[in-house]
């Protein structure tokens, strides 16, 4: 997240954490932040803005934007419908839960707000083909490997019955945008003119 917001009498306070974890409210919300929080968590008491990251997505439509292409994102998240009240940042230190503070010696994760990311490639040129958690997605695809026997039979029922289940990784979401190239501008004429006319 950009920012990390704690309510107080129906405004927003930035939430600071020192190295050792210990937490501290700051000054009010930014302008933009407290925008951001009302238009996507109007509920709860801890807010993860995510400004930075939806300014990182629309840029990357906008590239796409040059030829044309498609825009994956695959993360843990939530839509409006499902935020957590208290946020969801979490550390995690050689692949074990810790305590969220910042330092070098360990990864800070929060979930992301899929419907502010797909709007933010929406503003930004792209047509979204699915907004949902991958178990959706890997269900509708059709059923799974069969079962011909054999380890490596086993490894991909495994791996399918990992994506299919909404406890497991199925329950990441999965936002799919298309983006059409740009238009071609009309260039100059081989005699170097635009190619439109005038009267006098």
């Amino acid at each position: 997240p950009s920012a990390l917001l704690l309510a107080d009498g129906g405004g927003w306070r930035q939430l600071w954490v020192d190295a050792a974890g210990a937490e501290t409210t700051g000054p009010r919300a930014g302008a933009a932040e407290a925008a951001w929080a009302r238009r996507w968590w109007p509920v709860g008491v801890r807010v993860e803005v995510g400004l930075t990251r939806e300014a990182a997505w629309a840029d990357l439509v906008r590239r796409l934007g040059r030829t044309g292409g498609t825009a994956l994102m695959l993360d843990y998240g939530h839509d409006r419908t499902d935020r957590p009240p208290r946020g969801s940042l979490a550390g995690f230190r050689s692949g074990r839960a810790v305590p969220p503070r910042p330092g070098a010696d360990l990864n800070l994760t929060a979930h992301v707000a899929v419907d502010a990311v797909r709007a933010a490639g929406e503003a930004a040129g792209a047509v979204t083909r699915s907004c949902r958690p991958l178990h959706e997605v890997v269900r509708d695809r059709g059923r799974g490997p069969g079962a011909d026997g054999g380890l490596q039979d086993l490894v991909r029922r495994s791996e399918y019955a990992a994506l299919a289940a909404p406890q497991v990784w199925g329950r990441q979401w999965w936002l799919h945008q298309d983006v059409a190239p740009e238009t071609t501008k009309p260039g100059p004429t081989p005699e170097g003119r635009t190619g439109l006319t005038g009267g006098n």
